[in-house]
């Protein structure tokens, strides 16, 4: 790759006024094509030539071959792009307005799509007329019972790992365990699963929450796991659980969601692998963002990577890319549609780019792998140590 840098008057048969100065950096690619950047001022104008100048010398720097690793995980999971499915559906049959019970974990385009299709969202159920169309989203709800009184004709797009872990919970505290809830407080799957549990839900977020856990029978406690946390930060809660209440009971693990694991892997390994990693969104405070961000920081921090968060082109920085020969790119579920092939182009214009794609899949063998459906029974899905009898 080849480096120049020119200046000079343009020529009106060159397509740009004679008075402007043009700016240029090139390299030429490997089939011979000169590409690279090009500022235009009026000669007349000191202060725009010296930005101009000083332009194209800040983003010449950065121009170099470079490996772009893209993430291979989509930021929905299959419970949600199922539930958006049957959304998009009942909206189109046109047979009146579709009531969605909550806000479909989703970016805010498709959400104003459906809105503009049809769809009204309705965080309080008690706004919702009866006898009205209602889809109940991926993260579930519980308002079975008030859905019946009402006459609602439901369309139940619950996840069916959500239901199964509602089913667990139900059943866990109506045989008067105490419920340990493995989640998050932020996660909107989590409000419909403590209401299975009712009185008898305990939130337990951290291995910290599970040794301070307090129970008033020891050998009454279960655990479910909120479908959306990922396992690696689940699983050390469940093991704390079970080293200070050996008789821990729990659901099956097979009913565990993998998605939110393996996006959360795909993360850390592109923040690991390179000198510098975007995250595209559209919104910098929303919990899918924080999440990705915080994931990638600390795999980032094992090798001095640097991340930044990009809701723009124009959050593009020369000082970043001049140094960084392998970059990541990551979409949250905010980011607008297009961001990241938009970088994507970017990036191709400031040196010759290779694009891969990366991405963590977990998937059962079948070996010991319990079929279930949503309609399961919990309490085959027990699992706690046994106390050996006295002698």
């Amino acid at each position: 790759m080849s480096l120049s840098v020119c200046s000079g008057v343009v020529s009106p048969d060159g397509g740009v006024p004679g008075d402007a100065v043009m700016f240029t950096m090139s390299y030429v690619n490997r089939d011979g094509m000169a590409l690279g950047i090009a500022v235009q001022a009026h000669r007349d104008d000191p202060a725009g030539l010296t930005m101009a100048e000083r332009t194209v010398r800040e983003w010449g720097a950065a121009l170099r071959s470079r490996r772009l690793v893209v993430a291979d995980t989509a930021p929905l999971c299959w419970g949600g792009a199922r539930a958006l499915d049957m959304i998009s559906k009942a909206v189109a049959r046109g047979s009146g307005p579709v009531y969605v019970l909550g806000r479909p974990v989703a970016g805010p385009s498709v959400a104003d799509g459906l809105r503009r299709a049809g769809a009204v969202f309705a965080d309080d159920p008690d706004t919702i007329p009866d006898g009205a169309q209602v889809v109940i989203p991926a993260h579930g709800a519980g308002t079975r019972a008030h859905a019946a009184a009402r006459g609602w004709k439901v369309v139940d797009a619950t996840c069916p790992l959500v239901s199964a872990a509602h089913t667990d919970a139900s059943v866990y505290a109506d045989r008067g365990d105490t419920v340990a809830l493995i989640g998050r407080q932020e996660h909107a799957a989590l409000p419909a699963l403590a209401e299975q549990a009712g009185d008898a839900g305990r939130v337990v977020q951290t291995v910290a929450d599970a040794r301070a856990l307090p129970v008033p029978d020891a050998e009454r406690l279960s655990f479910v796991v909120e479908p959306g946390m990922p396992v690696e930060e689940a699983m050390p809660i469940v093991t704390a659980l079970r080293d200070r209440y050996p008789r821990l009971a729990g659901h099956h693990l097979d009913v565990l969601c993998e998605a939110a694991s393996d996006r959360s892997e795909t993360v850390a390994a592109i923040a690991s692998a390179g000198d510098l990693t975007l995250i595209v969104t559209g919104d910098t405070g929303d919990t899918d963002t924080r999440a990705v961000h915080a994931r990638a920081s600390r795999a980032a921090q094992t090798t001095g990577a640097r991340v930044r968060v990009v809701t723009g082109l124009s959050g593009l920085r020369p000082e970043d890319l001049a140094t960084a020969t392998t970059i990541g790119l990551i979409a949250t579920l905010t980011a607008p549609e297009g961001l990241d092939r938009q970088v994507i182009h970017a990036l191709s214009g400031l040196g010759p780019l290779s694009v891969r794609r990366r991405g963590m899949r977990t998937r059962p063998d079948g070996t010991g792998t319990v079929t279930f459906d949503r309609h399961h029974d919990a309490r085959h899905h027990d699992v706690h140590s046994e106390v050996p009898a006295q002698v």
